[in-house]
């Protein structure tokens, strides 16, 4: 029979590559056997993430908090689970409380580069969120540099790609796009999820570059990949942007949209993200 360990490494390729049902079903198995508490928090971890893309974030906070407050682990540990209870903060819309936990988990991952740089990254995406370009780029830039030690070609494209949102958001399109465009190759081929986080994300550049068919095409497929992969709250985020870009010219179908969004956030417990919907609607 498979060790906790090896069915934790199986969950985890199978998280990367959008396949969340099997992911579950491994990393449910491997919490089972799980006898330590590293090996236990880093199963949770992984599982809150599926929990969060696909089930519920209510339920993806509550297997953070519980790793958060598993005694016995080590200050990596710590680290990682401060660093994933951030990031479904900031997936639930919880931006402020999302930002502190990701600060500490800085405090306890020093040395290692390669999960600073991870946090760096979603601490950065934390700023766009709140719409500050200049953090977010100075968090990116950090992030790139922490996984150029690492050789991480993966994460420093990922990297690449949010400065290249943060580029957006302080009005320099032209680097938005090239940003962008330089880091697909890598992220478009890892999963139908990535390549559609990067279709909407480079639909909004279109939108601000007055690209509006190309936009909305870009976001009614990236609708569509997310719906197809069951990843609820990017499939709500993306209706989120397609409302919003479709406010001008077409308000009763925004309305629609928004609506949707609205609903399918707020059943995910994601009520930060369900508010900005209502608003649009």
């Amino acid at each position: 029979m498979p060790t906790a360990v090896e069915l934790h490494r199986r969950g985890r390729g199978a998280t990367n590559a959008g396949r969340f049902a099997s992911a579950r079903t491994l990393l449910t198995a491997a919490l089972d056997q799980a006898d330590d508490p590293d090996t236990r928090v880093a199963v949770q971890l992984t599982l809150a993430h599926v929990e969060t893309e696909t089930g519920s974030t209510a339920r993806g906070l509550t297997l953070c908090e519980q790793a958060v407050a598993t005694p016995g682990t080590s200050p990596r540990t710590t680290g990682l689970a401060h660093g994933q209870l951030g990031l479904v903060l900031m997936r639930s819309g919880t931006v402020d409380r999302a930002l502190t936990e990701l600060t500490l988990a800085l405090d306890h991952l020093a040395g290692d580069d390669r999960e600073t740089g991870r946090v760096l990254l979603n601490r950065g995406t934390v700023h766009l969120v709140r719409g500050d370009g200049e953090a977010a780029l100075r968090d990116f830039g950090a992030a790139a540099a922490s996984l150029d030690a690492d050789d991480d070609a993966v994460l420093r494209a990922q990297a690449q790609h949010n400065e290249g949102y943060a580029s957006l958001l302080q009005g320099d399109l032209v680097a938005a796009l090239r940003l962008m465009d330089a880091a697909r190759p890598v992220l478009a081929p890892l999963s139908t999820v990535s390549r559609a986080v990067g279709d909407q994300d480079r639909a909004e550049v279109l939108t601000a570059a007055g690209m509006v068919l190309e936009a909305e095409l870009a976001l009614t497929d990236a609708v569509r990949a997310f719906g197809a992969r069951r990843a609820r709250q990017h499939q709500g985020e993306a209706e989120l942007a397609l409302a919003r870009l479709l406010l001008a010219e077409s308000p009763r179908r925004a309305r629609t949209v928004a609506r949707r969004a609205a609903r399918r956030l707020a059943r995910r417990g994601s009520t930060g993200w369900a508010l900005r919907a209502d608003a649009v609607a």
